[in-house]
């Protein structure tokens, strides 16, 4: 059977563009499917190559030299893989594709608090990308949960759109890197507690 593609990456997260970078130079016809965001979960202080970078600021560099390589691309949710021994089906919530091989690059979920109003609230008012949502809270107070690396450079990125961030911490001290705790006390807009 003839396929729609060599290859089928499932994730748009570092290891999910990587990928589809590598089989593009290697010529291979490849398809990348995200559900959600480019750039995944993606924390970093100290990117070889790159002074200093953000995650969401990396995550959006990745996605511009995938978009320069017309690498393509579907926004869809991957609902089941079908194998067929010598081609592979991918079945989304829009549609079907095939291809020879399937990289699968999901990555991680967000941690979540497992409150009772949290799914409800999702969309609204509750998010877990600043990157993606940050702007709908542009000069509004919002607050963080989380004192390791990830929600120490959310708060530092929502720092300048937001008039307020507050961290919400459930240990008396912050556990991410020394660099960002500096950073993020001397934000005279986020406050700890």
């Amino acid at each position: 059977m003839k396929t729609d593609y060599d290859v089928i990456v499932i994730g748009m997260g570092p290891a999910g563009i990587t990928s589809a970078l590598y089989l593009k130079r290697a010529n291979l016809n490849c398809l990348i499917i995200e559900k959600n965001t480019p750039g995944g979960l993606l924390t970093v202080e100290n990117y070889p190559g790159i002074i200093q970078i953000t995650g969401p600021d990396l995550a959006y560099k990745f996605y511009e030299q995938l978009n320069a390589q017309q690498i393509p691309q579907k926004f869809e949710e991957v609902k089941e893989i079908i194998d067929n021994n010598d081609y592979k089906k991918v079945v989304t919530n829009k549609g079907e594709y095939t291809a020879k091989k399937i990289i699968i690059a999901i990555g991680r979920e967000p941690k979540k608090l497992k409150n009772t109003n949290e799914e409800r609230l999702e969309g609204k008012g509750i998010s877990f990308c600043s990157l993606c949502d940050g702007t709908l809270y542009k000069n509004e107070e919002v607050s963080i949960i989380g004192g390791g690396n990830s929600a120490l450079e959310e708060a530092l990125y929502l720092s300048d759109i937001c008039k307020k961030v507050t961290i919400i911490n459930k240990s008396n001290s912050l556990k991410g890197d020394s660099i960002l705790i500096d950073k993020v006390n001397d934000k005279e807009n986020i406050e700890v507690i």
